[in-house]
């Protein structure tokens, strides 16, 4: 008896992991699960700002909050100046000038636009640079978790506002109002090769406060395929034939650049492979936090 007495004062006192504690730790954060969907999270200056979403369907990992934007290039730059992360290589010379120049470049990329550069070890170091800096955990979303943010629970919608395209909605391929949202990058100090897409926000967001799902640039998922899976998805394409050997990422969302997207929608994809520690097309970021407890 006296031991049980024991054991029950030091769970008090210290709240073991029991899941009494554990929901009372849950929802008395401030940034915890009792925050109301559309709810925003600021982790950190000049980190991404989230989303609070609904609760993510049984069967998937227990998402909280979803990025509100692409990750951009003021993101990226503050685990940058942290000395935590590097420039991405191949194109560390920015704008071609020589060594002797990044200081003077890198400042000219403080600017918020997607970081379409990003290679896989600049994804990861930037996930663990963010990850001291919050209770959940962050992560890439796989293509399920994708599809579901994208379509605001709906299952079956082809684009998150519905069927139909909708080029006031989407900052896709063959979308006239895309080229003029397009900043000449020589305007901006920035080189060519460090702006792609366009600037976030330009479109309204989806019903759970998500801006660019459709349009600007792919985004990353966490889902590899093998490159003969791809070839065999895609025997036609002469492309995934001579890239039978290169481990494939998928992406989601359609870009500016490719006009495949509209057959499929929030339901199509394509891959990226890598090439000399980048990705072989410009991509996008876009992070979750998924519930620890929920693990």
């Amino acid at each position: 008896m006296t031991r049980q007495i024991f054991q029950l004062a030091a769970m008090v006192l210290l709240c073991l992991p029991t899941p009494a504690c554990a929901q009372k730790s849950e929802e008395g954060r401030p940034d915890g699960k009792a925050l109301p969907v559309g709810a925003e999270l600021n982790i950190c200056n000049d980190c991404p700002v989230f989303v609070r979403v609904p609760d993510s369907p049984k069967g998937m990992r227990p998402i909280r909050f979803v990025a509100k934007f692409e990750l951009t290039w003021n993101n990226y730059l503050a685990a940058y100046n942290a000395g935590r992360c590097a420039i991405p290589n191949p194109h560390t010379a920015i704008s071609s000038k020589g060594p002797n120049d990044l200081l003077a470049d890198v400042k000219s990329l403080y600017i918020d636009w997607p970081a379409s550069k990003l290679g896989p070890v600049e994804v990861r170091c930037y996930i663990g640079w963010l990850q001291e800096k919050t209770p959940y955990i962050v992560r890439l979303p796989d293509s399920k978790e994708w599809e579901w943010f994208a379509r605001v629970g709906r299952a079956n919608a082809k684009f998150p506002w519905g069927d139909d395209p909708d080029p006031n909605k989407e900052a896709l391929c063959g979308n006239a109002r895309v080229e003029k949202l397009r900043i000449p990058p020589a305007a901006m100090g920035v080189s060519r090769g460090h702006m792609h897409g366009v600037a976030p926000g330009q479109f309204p967001p989806n019903d759970w406060g998500l801006y660019d799902i459709m349009g600007s640039l792919y985004e990353l998922t966490s889902v590899t395929i093998s490159g003969e899976e791809w070839y065999r998805q895609n025997p036609d394409s002469k492309f995934a034939e001579q890239t039978r050997n290169e481990v494939r990422t998928v992406v989601k969302g359609g870009s500016i650049y490719f006009c495949d997207w509209s057959e499929n929608g929030i339901s199509g994809q394509s891959t990226v492979y890598t090439v000399d520690d980048h990705y072989s097309f410009d991509v996008a970021i876009r992070l979750v936090l998924i519930e620890k407890y929920g693990m």
